[in-house]
């Protein structure tokens, strides 16, 4: 293992080796189960998911190579060793959003409305691919999205997606208040309605800088959710309906596709164009400055 090497002008410094038959991969950070490393092989950063062997990554492994999505990390290997299983995919420099939504918090009651339609837009894109090949995420929330310095939003840490109608639960699993009701009560059927619930609320916190439901899960169905276009009065009537109706506590009154959602959610795309003649995702100054100055 070298002590140091240089890669795209930066001096690195492994810590460890890990190795798969011929390939090899350096080390260069360890937090909990997700290590940042080098790929010799390929001259790239990667990030490599450690989990517990018996996870079931295969499948996983096999839907989400097949996806090509900038709001999803590209897979490039698997493998397992006697304890654990290892999953590599593209690294992504940025923070989460959930730094973003506190610091936001503290200095605004929420973010911009045409930033935030098109930061979200990409990654209801990139999770109806998803959907479609038969994955649900299952663990979405804010500390699981990365913003990049290129202006977007990366939809991490795929260690509780699953295929198909689930039936088994971990507590691990689910964050309250970001797992849907059905979720949460461990229903014999869960399908990708549950992501929708999970995205819906995110979006409910960037546009208002609130939670939908107080005191969630332990939710009174007589107090109605206050419309997000009641708390910003810049939240249109469309786009105020379609949060709302992905924040429905019965799943099914959601919408029933992903493909469904997400062509309502471009169907009021051309009033935020009529209203930004420039893509807000355009950056006039650097990437990093304009991510900087947009929130």
């Amino acid at each position: 293992m070298p002590a140091t090497f240089r890669h795209d002008g930066k001096l690195y410094h492994p810590i460890d080796i890990l190795r798969h038959g011929n390939k090899k991969y350096l080390i260069l950070q360890k937090w909990q189960e997700r290590y940042k490393a080098f790929d010799p092989h390929m001259q790239s950063i990667r990030s490599i998911r450690v989990r517990t062997s018996g996870v079931k990554y295969e499948m996983k492994l096999i839907q989400l190579s097949m996806i090509h999505n900038y709001s999803l990390p590209h897979i490039y290997d698997f493998f397992k060793d006697e304890h654990n299983e290892y999953l590599v995919h593209d690294w992504f420099e940025g923070l989460t959003l959930r730094l973003y939504l506190d610091r936001n918090t503290k200095k605004h009651p929420y973010f911009q409305v045409d930033r935030t339609y098109y930061l979200m837009k990409g990654l209801i894109t990139g999770l109806n691919r998803f959907h479609q090949l038969g994955v649900i995420h299952g663990d979405i929330k804010p500390d699981n999205i990365i913003v990049t310095p290129k202006i977007r939003l990366v939809l991490i840490d795929f260690g509780a997606a699953w295929t198909g109608a689930r039936t088994d639960y971990r507590n691990q699993e689910m964050t309250i208040p970001y797992a849907s009701p059905e979720q949460y009560r461990r229903e014999k059927f869960v399908d990708c309605r549950t992501d929708q619930f999970a995205v819906s609320v995110i979006l409910y916190q960037m546009l208002t800088g609130e939670f939908p439901y107080s005191q969630y899960p332990n939710v009174n169905p007589r107090v109605p959710v206050i419309p997000p276009e009641r708390i910003n009065k810049n939240v249109g009537t469309e786009l105020s309906h379609i949060v709302m109706k992905g924040l429905s506590l019965d799943k099914n009154q959601r919408y029933d596709t992903s493909q469904a959602w997400l062509q309502a959610y471009l169907s009021i795309e051309e009033k935020f164009k009529a209203q930004n003649h420039q893509s807000p995702l355009t950056p006039v100054l650097t990437p990093w400055q304009k991510f900087m100055s947009i929130f």
